[in-house]
């Protein structure tokens, strides 16, 4: 079996490092979709092995990638805009 080459790409309106990570985020939400569609609400809240739901991690995976934005506008607004003085961040 060949191995598979992995392609991360970097979302243009963020500096590249954070545009990779935000990009991989975004990949993984777009498989989660495809693989989860016709799942059932019923088997999205049955516990795995006695530990956690499938919703559950989805609700992690939500708040990581929900998070992760959050940043990215903050530190693009701080690139374009340079750090302001303390007690001075936004109005």
């Amino acid at each position: 079996m060949g191995k598979r080459a992995l392609l991360v790409f970097s979302l243009p309106e963020y500096k590249e490092e954070i545009g990779r990570w935000l990009w991989c985020l975004e990949d993984v939400r777009r498989t989660l979709l495809t693989q989860l569609n016709g799942t059932s609400q019923c088997m999205l809240d049955t516990k795995i092995d006695e530990r956690q739901t499938i919703s559950s991690l989805l609700y992690h995976y939500y708040i990581t990638l929900h998070l992760s934005r959050q940043i990215g506008y903050i530190m693009r607004f701080l690139l374009l805009n340079g750090i302001p003085k303390y007690g001075r961040c936004f109005h």
